[in-house]
């Protein structure tokens, strides 16, 4: 599949299982054939925590195994997503880093269970948000160059931009919007401010404080400062 037509195709899918399905075939065509697309953070932009795997084709049995033996903390491939700045091989990191036994041992077991060369591609998201994807072959008989590598990581940032459109599509609902001053009134109570130092601060009266945070509750379906203020900090409206 050539890149322009995974692009085209990938635009007017829509569902995520979907575009995952097309990520499949784009990558079937160079000889990648296993495929794990996580989140690294939590993404605050989507309203979804972090979470490894949330996409995969990898064998069931391994994904299995690596749960049970607790590689997600261990894994070298992961470590070196939050460092990379583009794509990189799985064989790099056994030339290059300075491994711990286990996660030698992670590497022969991950072989064994088919997945026998593979490349971390590394998604950088609004709001420091990290995703990535894990890319394996089945076999060690192709020869990735520099144009392979490169088409792997164009087609995974454009993934990653559509799967972001969709997801924020369906987040649309949930989302609060607040207003400037809403916002201002947030940071100053995050900040641990009182309502009579914030008119002060903002140029308004106790009362006008009031009937913003009256709307602020209504928004955030509570009564109480604290949780208003978690939650503006947990979606991203102000900053602690």
């Amino acid at each position: 599949m050539l890149l322009e037509e995974f692009i085209n195709l990938s635009n007017n899918v829509t569902s995520v299982d979907e575009l995952f399905e097309l990520m499949q075939l784009a990558l079937q065509a160079i000889g990648i054939n296993q495929i794990v697309f996580s989140l690294m953070t939590n993404h605050v932009a989507l309203n979804k925590p972090a979470g490894h795997g949330l996409l995969v084709n990898y064998p069931e049995d391994w994904m299995k195994y690596y749960a049970e033996q607790g590689y997600e903390t261990l894994d070298p491939v992961r470590h070196a997503m939050f460092a990379a700045t583009g794509p990189f091989a799985w064989d790099n990191l056994l030339d290059k880093l300075v491994l711990t036994k286990r996660q030698k041992t992670f590497f022969g077991e991950a072989a064994d269970a088919g997945l026998r060369i593979g490349f971390g591609i590394p998604l950088r998201g609004p709001r420091g948000a990290l995703a990535g994807f894990g890319l394996a072959s089945n076999t060690r008989d192709l020869n990735f160059d520099q144009n392979a590598l490169s088409y792997m990581n164009l087609v995974a940032q454009q993934f990653y931009q559509v799967y972001h459109s969709l997801e924020s599509v369906a987040h649309d609902d949930n989302v609060v919007y607040l207003s400037d001053r809403e916002r201002e009134i947030l940071q100053w109570s995050a900040n641990g401010k009182s309502r009579e130092d914030i008119g002060t601060i903002l140029g308004i009266t106790k009362n006008t404080v009031d009937f913003h945070l009256r709307n602020i509750y209504r928004k955030f379906d509570t009564n109480n400062i604290t949780v208003a203020v978690l939650t503006a900090l947990h979606n991203g409206l102000i900053q602690q």
